[in-house]
């Protein structure tokens, strides 16, 4: 027997005995919901032994809202289909997996020792053998809690997130001017992994890049020269292409931008939104048509995925759409501007499900005016800015209202306000940015866990 003296005996709430997949992921489970837990397992250390596992949507549901989306995309890899051949490489069946066969999370394929390995990695110490491990209510510092064998500690985002509600101007604020410290009306932005932060600075027709700190921009795509931007209302990265992907509204284009080059990728197009999924195809709002196409590589005429009806408020239509976010599950999320709605287009779909607004103009909980920017968190959490309020909402799928996250202090220049919020975007520690466009300026909200 284990010399019982030897184990903790702070209170907690609930004992696991059993550190494998299971007690892990029960164990992260619990502390989300608040309780503190101690795992007790009977080996000195957990080594990656076992073998191959596939984890199945709904599974990967719960890791996914544990926060662990990136961390399974490093010792996994996602499924699309399950392919059976005979001994003489004849295929016998095929079954599609995950989100190809309509799921809104993928499957996984890794080693059960590496899922293992990252479960423990992604908390509080645990201990072996005789020792034990506690996630208290409260977390406490590695340094606080004698570990027999400690891993590195991660903390897990799975609550809503609260943010300061005065802002930081980290662009712009200096009046409206084609200075490099300062905007003219500008719309779309990215937040790059080292925090810099690219503009589509509108009226002045250029793309502005502005790194973490600084007190101006620099310009790295200037259409003043050669004409070569007219209006630009949206900026995206394409990581896998090293080059930028921008709206050029007034010349209605889409470009990419790279090395000092530009290609046309589309033209004679209304756009104002853009984004693009992991594949790379490149998704576009079409003002003037009211639709949403894809686009991949090579395409004369993009496939269309939203819209494309008439203009209209049916489900099947569009009234002007503007800026777009796609999900991983190949949703589309579309800014229906002119009906002052948020519009969820499943993968496939013929047509789109209400998900924000959709209860006519107005400035209550229930309604948007004229919303432009959006964004979908890890927690399906629809970030909204709703431009003629001022204020930056909050919805989540199936509520009849939202919450304002940010600004809806009235219509001004202060820290705690607003002026017509376009486009929004997020930094890799969960900061919110807001393109303050009639302020010309960009703010950022720092973020405060609830």
């Amino acid at each position: 027997m284990h010399d019982t003296k030897s184990i903790p005996t702070t209170m907690v709430d609930v004992l696991i005995v059993g550190g494998g997949i299971g007690g892990l992921v029960t164990a992260l489970c619990l502390h989300r919901e608040g309780y503190s837990v101690r795992v007790h397992e009977r080996v000195a250390a957990v080594e990656p032994i076992g073998f191959g596992l596939n984890l199945q949507p709904f599974s990967v549901k719960v890791l996914y809202e544990l926060g662990l989306e990136h961390e399974l995309d490093e010792v996994g890899i996602q499924g699309a289909k399950a392919l059976f051949y005979s001994r003489h490489g004849q295929l016998i069946y095929s079954e599609a997996k995950g989100i190809e066969a309509g799921y809104k999370w993928p499957t996984y394929s890794m080693h059960r020792g590496n899922f293992q390995q990252l479960l423990m990695q992604s908390y509080h110490p645990i201990q072996f053998t005789i020792s034990t491990a506690t996630i208290p209510k409260n977390p406490v510092a590695t340094s606080q809690i004698s570990t027999q064998s400690q891993v590195k500690q991660k903390p897990i985002q799975t609550k809503k997130s609260k943010f300061k509600q005065s802002a930081i101007t980290v662009a712009g604020g200096n009046a409206q001017g084609q200075k490099l410290n300062q905007l003219r009306y500008p719309w779309g932005i990215f937040v790059d992994n080292d925090k810099s932060i690219c503009i589509a600075d509108c009226y002045n027709h250029r793309i502005v890049k502005w790194k973490l700190n600084s007190n101006k921009g620099r310009v790295i795509v200037d259409g003043n020269q050669n004409n070569q931007l007219n209006l630009p209302t949206n900026i995206i990265s394409d990581k896998k292409n090293n080059s930028f992907i921008i709206s050029d509204q007034g010349n209605r284009q889409v470009i990419r931008y790279f090395h000092q080059n530009q290609e046309i990728l589309i033209s004679n197009i209304d756009c104002y939104g853009l984004t693009i999924d992991k594949n790379g195809f490149i998704y576009v709002s079409d003002y003037e048509y009211h639709e949403v196409r894809r686009w991949k590589q090579g395409d004369k005429i993009g496939e269309l995925i939203a819209g494309g009806n008439g203009q209209g408020n049916q489900l099947n239509q569009l009234n002007s759409p503007t800026y777009i976010f796609i999900a991983e599950d190949h949703s589309l999320y579309i800014l229906d501007h002119n009906n002052h709605r948020v519009m969820k287009w499943k993968k496939n779909a013929k047509e789109g499900i209400i998900v924000a607004g959709g209860n006519g103009q107005g400035n209550s909980l229930k309604q948007l005016s004229y919303p432009q920017g959006v964004y979908v968190d890890h927690l399906d959490q629809i970030y909204v800015t709703d431009y003629r309020n001022d204020r930056i909402m909050r919805w989540c799928e199936g509520n009849e209202a939202g919450e304002i996250v940010v600004g809806g202090n009235g219509q001004g220049n202060q820290s705690n306000q607003l002026n017509g919020p376009a486009g929004l975007s997020f930094d890799d520690e969960g900061n919110l940015y807001v393109v303050d466009h009639n302020n010309h300026r960009i703010q950022k909200y720092e973020k405060n866990l609830i």
